[in-house]
């Protein structure tokens, strides 16, 4: 009887190797915003059913345009509304699948320094932070850039800020400049934080563009549709939502 072990052992192995390359693999595109909170939301959702996913990371505009010239991303998680919305329109996201997943914030965030503090978003124009440099993500491609640069607009109406914004590739990119010294504040996303950034943040309730909602949806071009629909109805489980919660950012109603 052992003589039929290895020719089982040999079958089984057969059988695992097969449906590992038939196992859909998905790749997502995130906006740097909830890059975070995706990685823990992938990790479970793998956990849970063994599909494989990848997750591209970058500023909302730069990985639409990777979508609209062919990049093979099955998922689209966008850090606005528009985006998606044009995508669709544009034939690129399936209309039907498009929801707001997530509500991201943004605030006026500075490091534990010896820089002045800051009480209150005007205090930027007062003469203790004169030539101090403000990093927000590129508004060009970025969302949270659009929204930081429409806060200082209302904030700053004579222009004493506009020499001393440094725009960065995305919102992630904004808070490490800051972080690193190359910026003395930023405007980021509370969700590129963590729990760094709870003692220094400045929440900016009087500026409508503050909350920033995000949507998603599943590119036309799948090749894994069943697989894509089924990670679109994770992100509405317990576990999804905790994660985004978590990271600091809302769910909507």
């Amino acid at each position: 009887m052992n003589r039929f072990i290895p020719l089982l052992l040999f079958l089984l192995a057969t059988t695992a190797c097969t449906q590992s390359r038939d196992a859909p693999h998905l790749t997502l595109a995130a906006a740097s915003s909830v890059s975070q909170a995706m990685e823990s939301i992938v990790k479970d959702f793998t956990g849970e059913t063994g599909i494989h996913v990848d997750i591209t990371t970058g500023s909302t505009g730069v990985l639409a345009l990777q979508l609209r010239e062919g990049a093979p991303f099955d998922l689209f998680f966008g850090a606005d509304r528009e985006t998606a919305e044009q995508l669709a329109n544009d034939g690129h996201l399936d209309r039907e699948t498009l929801r707001t997943y997530a509500v991201g914030e943004l605030v006026l965030w500075k490091p534990r320094n010896n820089l002045p503090e800051l009480s209150q978003p005007r205090d930027l124009l007062g003469n203790a932070w004169k030539k101090r440099r403000i990093a927000i993500a590129n508004p060009e491609t970025a969302p949270y850039g659009r929204a930081a640069l429409r806060v200082i607009r209302q904030l700053d109406t004579e222009g004493l800020l506009t020499d001393r914004i440094i725009p960065a590739g995305s919102v992630r990119t904004a808070w490490q400049i800051t972080q690193s010294g190359n910026a003395d504040a930023a405007f980021v996303a509370v969700s590129v934080l963590g729990k760094e950034g709870e003692a220094q943040t400045l929440r900016l309730d009087d500026f409508q563009d503050s909350r920033i909602p995000h949507k998603m949806g599943i590119s036309t071009d799948t090749k894994h549709r069943n697989a894509s629909e089924r990670f679109a109805a994770f992100m509405k489980t317990e576990t999804a939502i905790n994660h985004l919660l978590h990271a600091g950012l809302n769910t909507p109603p």
